[in-house]
């Protein structure tokens, strides 16, 4: 692919934008066709807005790209969304997707610290996961996050693209062709029912946030939804760490398929919200007090300081693996331990140490640990 772009848009990608995609796209936007004499194209208007968009009703038209880009920069103002979001919207397959927007005065450029920018994506893949727990086997806590037809959905996601303006990290849900959680007959769209079973989810935790009614997520009443202490626990890890920082959840849905209900598709949380979140995540937790378990996984971060002995101690983030995927914890290790983490880190090794795994703002931390050890990989 060049790197030509035409009104900021890619060339190459505008090149992949499917007429009946994008006919679709505008339709489901309440634009109408219109009847005209003009037969390569085709006209739609809408009742709210004053322009029109033309698109050839041909891909093989020679400036077929150009006319794409401009359709797209006026559903753009229509939408008051960034054209690279639309575009990204009309060349992906059938797909909801799910963005995860990080607005702070550090992420106005598009970036966010490598620590916070990880922790977003893991985060949000377990809510995703927890999402489909919920839906499945609905309870207040899954203790085992693992599940063969999740593991090969959560397969199928793909990442997309990040976005200006603010961190954003895109998970992109198919919505089609997708089995069924309960057997193997393709009746409903498993992809489908996650970001939408997501974004209610998050519509009724934003509700009772908003009325400080905090049973109403712990004891919800029937008909409402369960939220397990998994979806929270995820959550909860996506808090930003600055006072006037914000954490917004969306869902731009498939053009292909409207969702049936009318909830807002997008959910924000403000950092002092997360006060919230997490006396749910106390009320939550299991009354059985943390075990001491044997994790394996990977040293992620360095960090130490140089004690009285002229010796260096201190905290490293881990990279643990469980069922649900790889998450991250920090631990504060001794000398020996310490230098042992330096070993593994810079010779890529796995590593295994034994503690109680504890969950805390951010990112879970290993309480009373031993036995940390260098694995042969």
């Amino acid at each position: 692919m060049t790197n030509k772009t035409y009104k900021e848009l890619k060339i190459d990608l505008l090149k992949l934008v499917n007429t009946d995609i994008i006919d679709q796209y505008i339709k489901s936007q309440n634009w109408h066709l219109i009847q005209t004499k003009f037969k390569d194209s085709l006209i739609y208007e809408h009742n709210t807005f004053d322009e029109q968009i033309v698109i050839p009703n041909n891909m093989d038209f020679d400036d077929y790209e150009f006319r794409i880009a401009d359709a797209i920069q006026i559903l753009s103002k229509f939408e008051n969304r960034n054209p690279i979001e639309i575009l990204n919207d009309l060349i992906l397959p059938p797909s909801d997707v799910i963005r995860f927007r990080v607005n702070s005065e550090q992420s106005k450029n598009g970036t966010i610290s490598y620590d916070e920018g990880l922790n977003l994506l893991q985060s949000g893949r377990r809510m995703i996961y927890a999402t489909i727990m919920d839906l499945v086997r609905p309870q207040k806590f899954h203790k085992k996050m693992a599940d063969k037809q999740i593991d090969e959905f959560m397969q199928n996601c793909l990442l997309g693209q990040t976005e200006r303006g603010s961190f954003v990290a895109n998970l992109i849900c198919p919505i089609k062709g997708q089995l069924t959680l309960t057997d193997n007959r393709l009746i409903t769209q498993i992809g489908r029912q996650t970001t939408e079973s997501l974004i209610k989810s998050l519509n009724y935790i934003s509700d009772s946030i908003n009325t400080n009614n905090i049973n109403k997520v712990i004891n919800p009443p029937e008909g409402k939804p369960q939220i397990s202490l998994n979806f929270f626990e995820a959550l909860g890890d996506m808090r930003p760490p600055e006072k006037y920082d914000k954490i917004e959840i969306g869902v731009t849905w498939s053009p292909l398929e409207k969702p049936k209900f009318d909830f807002r598709s997008h959910i924000t949380i403000s950092e002092p919200q997360f006060e919230y979140v997490e006396k749910v995540i106390e009320m939550l937790s299991p009354e059985e007090k943390p075990k001491i378990e044997q994790f394996i996984g990977t040293v992620d971060t360095l960090a130490g300081d140089i004690n009285e002995e002229g010796k260096i101690i201190g905290t490293v983030v881990l990279m643990i693996y469980q069922y649900d995927g790889a998450i991250r914890a920090k631990v504060f290790l001794n000398n020996i331990d310490h230098e042992k983490a330096v070993q593994a880190y810079w010779k890529n090794k796995k590593i295994s140490i034994e503690g109680k795994l504890i969950w805390a703002p951010r990112m879970k931390e290993i309480e009373g640990y031993k036995n940390f050890k260098i694995l042969d990989n």
